[in-house]
Formats: C-alpha cells, structure tokens, sequence
C-alpha cells in the first residue's frame, strides 16, 4: 500500500519477531524480519526501511556493533533504530544510544509504549528529512546566487564596455554620423543599455514580488497600448538583427497593472529576439481564453529553435540555467519576474510548444469588465 512506513525487526528469536509484528502491522506498518545483524545488513543493499527495531544479545555481531555499522555507512546512516532488548540497566541504555540508537525499549514490551515510541522516532525522522531537503535546496539557492552575481556582473560589464568604448570613439572625434558605422554602433548601444536596465530591473523585482512588496495597481487598458510600448522597448535589439516584431491583439481589454505587464511584456519579446535568428520574426497576438473564463490569453512566439521539453518546466524558475548553458533566459530572472507577475494577477504562463521549433509562451492577463473604460498607456 502505497505512503506504509516501512519497519524491519532484527531479533534471533523467532516468536518475539512474530509479536512485534502483530503489533506493529495492527498499526498499519508493512513489517519485514531479520534474525541477526548480518542477515539485516545484506538486505538494506536492496531495500532501506523507515525503521529498525534492533535486539542487542543476537549471534554473530550484537545489536551494538551492528547499529555503529549502520551509522557509519552513508546509505543506511539516516534510519532511526530503535532498541528493543531485555537488557535496559542504565549503562545497556547509554551503550545504545552512544552506539546511535535513537530508543530504547524494554523486553516484555508493552503494544501501546511500543507504537507511541515508533510514531515518536518516524515523526522525528520525517522533520529531520524535511530539514535536510530544505537545507540542501538552501544550499542549492545560495550557490546559484552566487553564480548569478558572477553572471550579473560578467554580463554587465561587457554591456557597459560596449557603449563606453562607443562613447569614447564619438568623444575623441573618431566616429561621428557622417560614418556608416555609426548608426550600427549606436543602435547597439542602446540595446546593450536597455539590456542592463532590464537585468537590474528584473533582479529588484523578482525580490521585492517574492517578499509581498510589490503590488498590482490594475485599470481597464487597452493591451494593444501595452503591446505597442513593449515592441518600441526591443526595437533596437529586433533592428539589430534585421527581426520583425509585429502585434496582432485585436481590441482586447485587460485589467492589469501596465508597469508590470509592459515590463513582462518586453522580458518575453527582448528574450525571443536574442534567441531568433538575424531576419526572423517575433510575434505578439491575443484572443479570448477558455469559454466561461475572464482571461485573454497573450501568445508571444518566435522562429528560434524552440524551448526543449527538459527546459520547459523550468524557464520561469528563479536562477535556472537550461541544458544548454545560458541559451534561454540568460541570467534567469526575467522570465522569473514574468512568471510571479502574472500570478500577482491570478494569471498563468507557460511554454505551449516545448520541443518543438519556434518558441510560444501563453500567458493569461484578466479581462477588464464592460463597465471599465480602458484609459490610455
């Protein structure tokens, strides 16, 4: 049965095993046995359990030296063993817990103290998992921080030297506009400006979204004005490359905040221009959602190669880095702060194509009601 605590009893005393189990099984525990040490120890190489219930005066090794030989082994080191065995003197007891028992339970046992003592010890066991996975994920956060400040500050550095060479050439009189090249370099400029805003942007807010301190200010607008500021935010870098963005969002009426969903807006056509091939084309198109729902759905698609299935999941996760490197996303806060801005509006987005050619992210903005006169962006 599918979510049963596991529990192995190990004692060479084949009608105290069979006790224990009724016991124990009365409970609702899935029961295994075990006549010694050895024997219990070959068969965690196969199956761990939750717990162990360990006898100490057993042949072969005794119930001490073979719960130090689980302590000591990686793989078995985090189950709690539990001690049930006639001797209970004071120096027995302390032998066991120095040995790493977590229990101890005296031979006769009785059924009631037996299975209060289990829940006690897998109840503990259950918050130390939890613990340790939240440690690790700590871990895991703090290193991709860590990754991300290096990121960061690699990223805008090569940004800022770009354009401060620029503006060096111009200020030493060697490049002016009469040259063909300057309409290029200048161009570049302020895509590698408007790339460092919206980096610093999005690492401030996905911040500020994820402590409750940004909030939503929605109005009825016209998503054809917020699509339309957006698209002028990445003409630059879409010029760049010679990218058609175009928008075809009929007259649809959302009730959002428009900071927040230009600026989402423009990390979804900012990221499928960087990842769509010089004279490709970027597109941004809406119709109403699912029937008996007050949600437009926003489509953002590109010609680039796509988003793979393995990526797709995870694009909109803080710091995620795909399985090729920094191929989409790049330092993975954009479509971060895309996601939590769109669930501050009780929207959705996901990728819909994973796999496939031609990356298409939906996203769900609410729609304004009849009565909300849309006000201009």
């Amino acid at each position: 049965m599918a979510g049963r605590k596991k529990i192995i009893i190990v004692d060479d005393d084949r009608e105290t095993r069979e006790m224990l189990k009724m016991a124990l099984e009365l409970e609702g525990y899935e029961v295994s046995q075990a006549a010694n040490g050895l024997r219990l120890i070959s068969t965690l190489h196969v199956d761990r359990p939750d717990l162990i219930l360990l006898d100490v005066m057993m042949p072969g090794i005794d119930g001490w030296e073979t719960c130090r030989r689980l302590k000591a082994n990686e793989r078995t080191a985090g189950i709690p063993v539990i001690f049930v065995t006639a001797k209970d003197q004071t120096d027995d007891v302390v032998a066991g817990f120095e040995a790493g028992g977590v229990d101890y339970v005296a031979k006769p046992f009785e059924p009631v103290e037996l299975a209060a003592r289990v829940r006690s010890a897998l109840f503990t066991k259950r918050l130390q998992d939890e613990l340790r996975a939240s440690n690790e994920e700590l871990i895991k956060v703090e290193r991709s921080r860590q990754e991300l400040i290096g990121m960061l500050g690699h990223d805008i550095r090569n940004l800022a030297n770009s354009v401060v060479a620029f503006l060096q050439l111009v200020g030493m009189g060697q490049l002016d506009p009469s040259r063909p090249e300057f309409a290029e370099l200048l161009g570049l400029s302020e895509s590698n400006v408007s790339e460092m805003l919206r980096m610093v942007n999005a690492l401030l807010d996905v911040y500020k979204l994820e402590e409750g301190r940004l909030e939503a200010v929605p109005q009825a607008i016209r998503l054809e004005d917020l699509a339309r500021k957006s698209i002028s935010q990445v003409k630059p870098e879409a010029r760049a490359k010679n990218i058609t963005v175009t928008s075809e969002v009929g007259d649809a009426t959302v009730f959002v905040d428009d900071g927040l969903v230009v600026r989402v807006l423009t990390n979804l056509l900012a990221n499928a221009v960087k990842h769509t091939p010089s004279g490709g084309k970027v597109r941004v198109e809406a119709h109403k959602a699912d029937e008996g729902t007050d949600f437009v759905l926003v489509r953002v698609s590109d010609t680039g190669p796509g988003i793979t299935n393995e990526d797709a999941p995870n694009v909109f996760d803080r710091f995620y880095q795909g399985g090729n490197g920094r191929s989409r996303g790049g330092t993975g806060l954009g479509l971060a702060f895309c996601r939590l801005a769109v669930a501050l509006h009780g929207g959705t987005i996901r990728v819909a194509n994973p796999g496939q050619p031609g990356a298409m992210i939906d996203l769900t903005l609410p729609a304004a009601a009849a009565d909300h006169a849309p006000v201009s962006a």
